[in-house]
């Protein structure tokens, strides 16, 4: 009989533990929790070893980033895969998570079902040992951990925006309905997004569409409405509109992470 497969929690919190347990279960995982980075290691070292673990940034007696270190430099523990799950969402923060070789970062307060998006992901990629494949597909971005950090981004003065909500110059890939191809973002804010585009367009102000968007903290593409606010021979100017909870927090989540960074140049 083909086991199930099997997830280490790793949190301080009981309630965050319980949550991810009765998630994971419900989608026929078999998942144990533990409360601290050195209790993670042991599970570790045991006969059947957790497929995946999800951990915390904050634990007792051994921080997130030697937890992932330890584990990824182990010969039986490198290919277990590993999902941070972090109130630390600066850009800094997401990077070290990444490089100390961590497969997904996470940022708290997460929605369960983007959790288990995420999770069976990296297990169905762990499973065929493959990363997602370039297709052409609104998809094409829900890549390795590698792609999460393509896109960079200058900072307009934000002393100085007087606009209801400070802008940056910020660059992504997105998938606008009725535009052909992949086009790109260069202006962002958490209330909308101006998409460079030369194409003739059709689009009229007021008129309103979805778009897929790849934002450089999410793993995978999220898809929200926005309504045309603007259309000039560059490009066209996006206003959110209906955001959901969390759609609201991972563009919250990115603007946050890189409005501190240095621009380029």
């Amino acid at each position: 009989m083909k086991r199930s497969r099997k997830i280490l929690v790793v949190d301080e919190d009981p309630l965050t533990r319980e949550l991810l347990k009765k998630t994971l279960e419900e989608e026929n995982y078999d998942v144990e929790t533990v409360s601290g980075g050195v209790a993670a290691l042991n599970k570790s070292r045991e006969d059947v070893l957790p497929d995946l673990i999800i951990t915390d940034s904050v634990m007792p007696g051994m921080d997130e980033l030697q937890l992932v270190k330890t584990l990824k430099a182990g010969e039986h523990t490198k290919r277990i895969k590993i999902v941070l799950c972090s109130v630390k969402t600066s850009l800094a923060d997401i990077k070290r998570g990444l490089a100390a070789g961590a497969d997904q970062y996470i940022a708290k307060p997460f929605e369960p079902h983007d959790m288990v998006a995420r999770v069976n992901k990296l297990l169905s990629e762990q499973a065929t040992g493959s990363a997602s494949k370039t297709d052409g597909s609104p998809t094409e971005w829900a890549g390795s951990k590698e792609s999460w950090m393509d896109f960079r981004m200058g900072v307009t003065d934000m002393g100085d925006d007087r606009r209801q909500h400070p802008r940056l110059e910020f660059h992504c890939p997105v998938r606008v309905e009725g535009l052909k191809g992949i086009q790109k973002v260069t202006d962002m804010s958490v209330g909308g997004i101006f998409v460079e585009n030369e194409q003739a367009s059709t689009l009229k102000k007021g008129q309103t569409l979805h778009l897929n968007i790849k934002l450089p903290t999410e793993y995978e593409p999220i898809t929200i409405k926005a309504e045309v606010a603007n259309v000039r021979d560059r490009g066209i100017g996006l206003k959110f509109v209906d955001l959901t909870q969390s759609h609201q927090q991972a563009i919250r989540v990115c603007f946050d992470a890189f409005k501190g960074t240095i621009p380029l140049r």
